[in-house]
C-alpha cells in the first residue's frame, strides 16, 4: 500500500468506478467491548466507505490519504483493462490469476492530500489472503503459481486468522528462486528501489542471476486500535524478503525489505511498516496508520 505500482498502475486507470458496491463487512459484537473483533470479520468493501490513513517516513510526517476499495470479478476487470490501451500484459496476468483459480478482484483509489491519485489492483488469493498485483507479476506466467503464495497483504476472513495465543508464532518460506533474468524483469522484481543509483544504472539487456527469498511469519499477537471513536481488534503478520543480484559488469547487490502488518479483515490494514535495506544497511522506513473511518 506504500509503494505504489509502475507499469500496472497505469493499466488499471480504467477500473475507476466499474465495480459495484458491495455492503460493508461488519463484525460488531454486543456481548465485546470490541466494536470489531477478529472473530466473524470478512472483507466484504463498499466504495462508499473511505479509510482516512497518515504517512511517514522515518519518522516525518510524510501525508495523508483517503482509500476506498471496489469488489469486481474477472469479467469487470477485463472488460476495464480492454478499454485500455497498452494494457495486454495485466490482462494476460489476469487471464493467468484466472485459469489458477482466482475469482474475486478488488480496486483501491487512493487520494493524496495534496490531490494526486493512485490506484491498486488487488485478487483474493486461494490461500485466504488478499495479494497486490505488482510488476513483478511481469516476470511471466510461469511465476505465476509462485506469486500467488507470496505477499498475503492481510487475511480475508477472521476464521484463517491465526488464533489469539502468545504460543503462536509460525513463518513459512512463501518463495525461493533462482532465476536468470533480463535487466528488465530485474527492475520489475526491484520496484520498490526503483529509485536507486544501481537498479537506475541496470541495463534493460543485462543478464543478470537472482536469488528471491520470502518468509512470511503469522502469530497469535493482538492490539487493538481505536478508530473514529471504535475499537479495532488487530491480528499480527511480517514479510520478509531478500534479493540477491549479480548482474554481469556490475557489481553484486542485496537488496531486502521487511514489513509488519496490524490488521482487521473488515477493514484490512490497520497499520503497516516497511522497512528497506541494501547491502544490509537500512535505507528508509514508512509507516502508514488508519486514523478514520468514514461511512456514507
Amino acid at each position: 500500500m506504500l509503494k505504489k505500482m509502475t507499469l500496472i498502475a497505469a493499466a488499471t486507470i480504467a477500473l475507476y468506478g466499474c465495480g459495484g458496491g458491495s455492503s460493508s463487512g461488519s463484525s460488531k459484537d454486543t456481548g465485546s467491548t470490541l466494536n470489531y473483533p477478529i472473530q466473524n470479520s470478512e472483507f466484504a468493501p463498499s466504495s462508499a466507505t473511505k479509510l482516512n490513513y497518515t504517512f511517514s517516513i522515518d519518522g516525518q510526517h510524510e501525508g495523508d490519504m483517503k482509500l476506498s476499495f471496489q469488489s469486481l470479478d474477472s469479467e469487470q476487470v477485463l472488460a476495464s483493462l480492454a478499454q485500455e490501451s497498452g494494457s495486454e500484459e495485466v490482462i494476460q496476468v489476469v487471464n493467468d490469476l484466472v485459469n489458477y483459480g482466482v475469482q474475486q478482484f478488488y480496486y483501491s483509489a487512493e487520494v493524496q492530500d495534496d490531490g494526486e491519485e493512485d490506484n491498486t489492483l488487488y485478487f483474493a488469493g486461494t490461500d485466504g489472503a488478499l495479494h497486490e498485483i505488482t510488476d513483478a507479476y511481469l516476470l511471466g506466467s510461469s511465476f505465476i503459481p509462485t506469486l500467488m503464495r507470496s505477499s498475503p497483504v492481510f487475511r480475508l476472513n477472521g476464521a484463517d486468522v491465526k488464533e489469539k495465543s502468545p504460543n503462536i508464532d509460525i513463518s513459512e518460506e512463501t518463495v525461493s528462486l533462482q532465476l536468470t533474468l533480463e535487466g528488465t524483469s530485474v527492475k520489475n522484481m526491484l520496484e520498490d528501489f526503483e529509485d536507486h543509483d544501481w537498479v537506475q544504472a541496470l541495463p534493460d539487456i543485462a543478464s543478470c542471476n537472482v536469488t528471491w527469498q520470502q518468509q512470511v511469519g503469522e502469530t497469535g499477537a493482538r492490539k487493538t486500535f481505536t478508530v473514529s471513536n471504535e475499537t479495532i481488534e488487530a491480528a499480527y503478520l511480517t514479510e520478509d524478503n531478500i534479493y540477491n543480484v549479480n548482474c554481469k559488469d556490475m557489481d553484486s547487490m542485496e537488496f531486502a525489505t521487511s514489513a509488519e502488518r496490524w490488521f482487521n479483515p473488515s477493514f484490512g490494514l490497520i497499520e503497516q511498516i516497511e522497512r528497506q535495506k541494501v547491502e544490509q544497511i537500512q535505507i528508509s522506513e514508512e509507516k502508514a496508520t488508519i486514523t478514520a473511518i468514514e461511512k456514507e
